[in-house]
């Protein structure tokens, strides 16, 4: 399973990423095109960096999360309870399960998959997968925020070998992720090696792990979407308003749901 290894260097690995700002897109985005939005469902959780800031302005977030490395780690960072919470105050909690199957209720007004999950759906049927789940999950008119790589990009830019060393107090980590990148596919498979120098011991493991990736056209998108009860509201550069271009390597788009009784219409 993808994160199985990787999930205990995830939030080392990540500790330069911009969580508060990203949240702070989403939430003003919101602000806009959901005002009233309060329960959201968030795919691919992780370890529920998103999911948490998010909860601390006032929304109730349920997260599906397939590693339970991944959830477990979460928990153990987290700082407060919910019985420290009052009934009026957000919350985060997490379920373990497939953003593509998993049912965890309905009636959301939003939901999101964040930090790439939808480039980690591969095949077509997975991708109109997880649209038929937060179709299933969204009240009429919910909106999902999905952001993913943009192929043009990937394609313009081109993936190469990266090497990352971050460290803190009890760990030194060095991370190789080395692309398997065919030109004219959308398709690239990253392969992770990860070497994690306990600092106390001088003991070093080593892991390795094979992320298989999609990029997808703005037009793919669309398609996904209207055939799953959407509409294409939006599409931007990650954290803009723009259109995505060849330079734009991470981009996200708004859809909304219809109604359930128009999407009934649809024929494939």
């Amino acid at each position: 399973m993808v994160f199985q290894k990787y999930a205990a260097f995830y939030d080392l690995l990540y500790q330069d990423k911009e969580y508060e700002k990203e949240c702070t897109f989403i939430k003003n985005l919101l602000y806009r095109i959901a005002p009233k939005a309060k329960k959201i469902i968030e795919f691919g959780s992780g370890t529920g960096r998103h999911g948490r800031l998010l909860a601390e302005t006032g929304y109730q977030i349920q997260g599906i999360e397939r590693s339970q490395q991944m959830i477990e780690i979460g928990k153990a960072r987290e700082s407060t309870t919910s019985s420290q919470r009052s009934p009026s105050d957000g919350f985060f909690s997490c379920t373990r399960g497939d953003a593509l199957t998993t049912k965890v209720g309905s009636e959301f007004d939003v939901a999101l998959a964040l930090f790439h999950v939808f480039s980690y759906q591969t095949k077509d049927e997975q991708a109109m997968g997880m649209l038929f789940n937060a179709f299933r999950h969204l009240k009429d008119g919910g909106v999902f925020i999905l952001d993913y790589w943009h192929a043009p990009a990937v394609h313009h830019i081109v993936p190469e070998t990266r090497v990352k060393h971050v460290m803190n107090d009890v760990l030194a980590i060095t991370r190789i992720a080395e692309p398997d990148y065919t030109p004219h596919s959308n398709h690239i498979d990253v392969n992770y090696l990860t070497y994690a120098e306990d600092l106390a011991s001088g003991e070093i493991q080593k892991t390795k792990e094979c992320h298989a990736m999609r990029a997808f056209e703005i037009h793919e998108i669309e398609q996904f979407a209207k055939k799953c009860g959407f509409d294409l509201i939006k599409s931007a550069g990650w954290m803009s308003s723009t259109l995505p271009d060849r330079k734009t390597w991470g981009a996200y788009s708004i859809l909304q749901k219809k109604p359930s009784n128009e999407f009934s219409k649809i024929s494939y």
